[in-house]
């Protein structure tokens, strides 16, 4: 596998992983909004 390649990846990767937490903690305020 091409190193370049392989970096891209884990780069694609730690900022999906980053997305899905922002995502959950505005989820999580959303809802803690609509049921204070």
């Amino acid at each position: 596998m091409h190193p370049g390649i392989h970096v891209i990846g884990d780069a694609s990767d730690a900022f999906r992983q980053l997305e899905a937490e922002y995502a959950v903690g505005w989820y999580d305020s959303i809802t803690a909004d609509m049921f204070a």
